[in-house]
């Protein structure tokens, strides 16, 4: 018999990971909040997450928390992201960009691809 040890979820949205210039934070940011407060966005939502070209920031958001002397000996705790995310996100640092997470109601993901399409860098769910 086997036994599910983790939980199980019924979300319908799909996380991005997006490679944004600084300039387009607030134009983005803007965009989240807007598409956000639509009906058809109602039952997921849409959340975002700007991490601005820095590497502490994106430890901070990988793990949940701020590093302290403890966690930093152990290495990277992957719990919002996953280590290919965070791989993902540290290239697109290094390249001098923004990331920008966002999860987005399965009802307007196709509208978010339209307008951001060419900044998705990775996507799930």
């Amino acid at each position: 018999m086997k036994i599910k040890t983790d939980f199980v979820t019924n979300s319908s949205s799909t996380s991005f990971i997006l490679s944004i210039r600084s300039k387009e934070i607030t134009d983005f940011t803007n965009y989240c909040h807007a598409l956000d407060a639509t009906p058809e966005a109602a039952n997921e939502g849409v959340y975002h997450y700007i991490i601005n070209a820095d590497i502490k920031e994106l430890l901070k958001y990988t793990t949940g928390r701020e590093e302290d002397w403890a966690s930093t000996p152990r290495g990277v705790i992957y719990n919002n992201l996953t280590e290919e995310e965070f791989n993902i996100c540290k290239n697109i640092i290094k390249e001098g960009n923004a990331v920008a997470v966002a999860s987005v109601d399965y009802n307007v993901v196709e509208q978010f691809c339209d307008n951001w399409e060419d900044k998705i860098v990775d996507s799930s769910g």
